[in-house]
């Protein structure tokens, strides 16, 4: 669960606004150093192929195999929410900011013996369709949030052999909320997006 919370005050007047990061979100003054950091994060930086980890939220474009079948939305788009432990979907509190770390700590130690670079950074191109193109050929988006319905009484869903292919977005889907969880069930999908069935 959750760490609890910290002591409380020390001297001196309080600065007129909070820290806050790159997207303007507030820091937190506890915890993890990389906190602050949390969608900046990479394990590899410059390695030829990625692994995205996106809690921010992802939409899926329609007309990818997603929509066939398995999507039982049809054949549009597919939104996954943001990660969201505290009912707030709206902002990322420090706990939350802790989990994201946790996770990617986990999924890079899980990768780091081959050359992929494990990032919570979003994709070049300023968009979720550009962003996805650019994996196109040397990675997936692992799309973390809760599941919307379209996929019942799984922790995560993947095409076998989507890695970087067009046709699998390419992404893969995590709807686990428990650090420990999401990460293993991350690698898992990443396992299947690369071809890896399940043992027996």
């Amino acid at each position: 669960g959750k760490g609890g919370g910290g002591g409380g005050g020390g001297g001196g007047s309080p600065p007129d606004l909070p820290p806050a990061d790159a997207l303007g979100l507030p820091l937190p003054t506890e915890g993890d150093p990389l906190v602050a950091d949390a969608f900046r994060l990479h394990s590899n930086p410059g390695a030829p192929k990625r692994v995205v980890l996106d809690f921010t939220g992802h939409t899926l474009r329609a007309g990818t195999a997603w929509g066939v079948g398995a999507n039982l939305n049809g054949d549009v788009p597919i939104v996954t929410p943001p990660y969201d432990l505290d009912g707030d979907p709206s902002s990322f509190s420090a706990g939350e900011r802790e989990a994201i770390v946790s996770v990617w700590r986990q999924v890079s130690e899980h990768f780091s013996a081959w050359d992929v670079d494990v990032t919570t950074d979003e994709p070049e191109g300023g968009s979720p369709d550009a962003g996805d193109a650019a994996l196109v050929g040397n990675g997936v988006r692992v799309a973390i949030g809760e599941n919307d319905g379209w996929f019942e009484n799984v922790g995560g869903v993947a095409f076998i052999g989507g890695f970087g292919e067009p046709w699998a977005g390419p992404v893969a889907f995590v709807f686990n909320q428990n650090p420990v969880s999401v990460a293993l069930a991350a690698s898992h999908q990443v396992g299947h997006a690369l071809g890896l069935l399940h043992h027996g």
